[in-house]
């Protein structure tokens, strides 16, 4: 059985607000990928939230995810990867970890994900589009304890780059697993001005 991890416990501090809650078509950038989700399939889903606990879970409904808390977001990406595979509840097979600012993946590449990961539950998988690797990413379970022992500052890419690593890559039709969101500049350029 696989899961869906959301980290969305940065401090956001290039952007200057929490991103999880900013506007994308009326609805926040967490509600777009739980949503999506959904639809895809995964329906164990996990968020690693930070400093922005109570503001998130105070102002989005997160019933139907199991929410960690990160104590320490200024370690980074890996530790919150490190934090959700230390809090998974059930015997997961794998984790797909998703970005919250990459809210354009299509429901469509999550259900491609889905098939590939069931069809390969044992590699890593990575998407890409025109041949550029973005988010997200599977990682089997047999994999957790070498994401565990990796130092924090090398980050889960060394894991993914790791020439012992077979890594099999998805070509999609979609440039949303490129488009990370992390600068109201950013912002502006992709979904447009930003709401005062």
């Amino acid at each position: 059985m696989n899961c869906a991890v959301i980290l969305a416990a940065g401090n956001s501090r290039r952007m200057g607000c929490t991103k999880a809650l900013l506007d994308i078509n009326g609805r926040t950038f967490v509600e777009q990928i739980i949503d999506r989700l959904d639809s895809s399939g995964f329906r164990h889903r996990y968020i690693v939230l930070g400093e922005n606990y109570d503001e998130v879970s105070q102002t989005v409904n997160l019933m139907d995810c199991n929410i960690i808390r990160n104590e320490y977001p200024e370690r980074g990406q890996l530790y919150s990867l490190q934090l959700a595979i230390s809090n998974l509840w059930l015997d997961h097979a794998g984790m797909m970890v998703t970005l919250v600012d990459h809210p354009l993946v299509t429901i469509d590449t999550y259900r491609q994900m889905n098939l590939y990961i069931q069809a390969n539950p044992h590699q890593i998988i990575v998407p890409r589009f025109s041949n550029r690797k973005g988010h997200p990413v599977f990682f089997p379970e047999r994999v957790f304890r070498k994401l565990m022992s990796t130092p924090l500052a090398e980050g889960a890419r060394t894991v993914v780059n790791d020439p012992k690593e077979e890594v099999l890559y998805l070509d999609v039709e979609d440039e949303g697993i490129l488009q990370d969101i992390d600068t109201p500049e950013k912002y502006e350029q992709i979904i447009g001005p930003m709401k005062k």
